[in-house]
């Protein structure tokens, strides 16, 4: 169990990810709690028992990699996949096609999910499309101070030179470094923001011993930077969905609608023989077989009445 505890206490969640991945392209299908274990028997990865305790369980860990735990899912989830979607899809409306998708490829919720433990679809959306819209305006407002603490000297003047998109995660990086490493000279914090390093953590704790990597993961969330110091890159590639998968999603749900409108039209002849020399029924031909249809009720109740 040394072993467990030391050769991955530099580990912070991104890297159990990025191993669990891993893992499923090695084996081939998603781990089960047995695979994670034999490996750690194997001394090739951490036990199952770290694992949990690091990032919650298998579920959560799996969940990280897009293969979503529906049947535990609350709204919050519901709402927080649908972020995710957007996220990965910035370029595109979040239809109704995009649950389809996802969910034949096991990466999401089916419309009928979303339905019966959720919402109704036009709510999921507006909710989803609201709490989207409130990252960006946090994100917004991360940009914004970022760029006060440049001008105001807080921050090293180089990082004036970057563009927002480079801005957020360099700037993310040092705030967390003022806090964690605050012994370290400013240009060593700086070249390390910089350098965009996988091995961040294991850094901060050659520096600060007595910090966990789950405490300075704490310290990232708290402080608003944690996706822009370790993004979740997989996320965005499992829900990423391309222009030609909508384009022919929509070409099928077409077809279905044609298919069924033809299938009410047969109904109707079927249920109306004597009209089977008229125009297939349609919305706006209504009135007009309404009126036929009536004319045909007239003249049997005058045949009746007159013998």
């Amino acid at each position: 169990m040394r072993y467990d505890r030391v050769r991955f206490a530099d580990w912070g969640i991104d890297r159990f990810i990025d191993y669990a991945s891993g893992v499923i392209e090695d084996l081939g299908h998603v781990p089960t709690v047995k695979d994670y274990q034999s490996l750690f028997e194997q001394q090739q990865g951490p036990s199952f028992s770290l694992i949990e305790r690091r990032v919650g369980g298998i579920k959560e860990l799996h969940d990280h990699l897009g293969y979503p735990n529906i049947q535990e899912w609350d709204r919050d989830d519901f709402i927080l996949w649908g972020v995710k979607v957007m996220r990965a899809n910035p370029d595109k409306d979040f239809s109704i096609f995009m649950p389809q998708i996802l969910s034949a490829k096991h990466r999401g919720p089916s419309l009928w999910s979303i339905y019966t433990k959720c919402c109704k679809w036009r709510e999921f959306r507006q909710e989803v499309m609201s709490a989207y819209s409130r990252e960006e305006q946090l994100k917004l407002a991360r940009l914004n101070r970022y760029k006060q603490k440049v001008t105001s000297g807080k921050f090293p003047t180089e990082f004036a030179d970057l563009d927002d998109r480079a801005l957020l995660p360099v700037a993310a990086r040092y705030e967390l470094l003022v806090v964690c490493a605050p012994t370290m000279p400013a240009a060593y914090n700086k070249s390390l923001a910089l350098e965009h390093s996988v091995s961040l953590i294991s850094k901060v704790r050659h520096v600060s011993p007595s910090l966990s990597a789950g405490d300075i993961e704490m310290v990232a969330a708290s402080q608003g930077g944690f996706d822009d110091i370790w993004p979740p890159k997989h996320h965005l590639e499992a829900f990423r969905i391309e222009q030609s998968e909508i384009d022919q999603a929509r070409t099928e749900e077409n077809y279905k609608k044609s298919r069924y409108r033809q299938m009410r039209r047969s109904k109707t002849r079927a249920s109306f023989p004597q009209l089977s020399g008229l125009a297939i029924v349609t919305h706006k031909d209504y009135p007009r077989y309404k009126s036929a249809i009536g004319h045909l009720w007239l003249g049997l109740f005058l045949c009746v009445l007159f013998g």
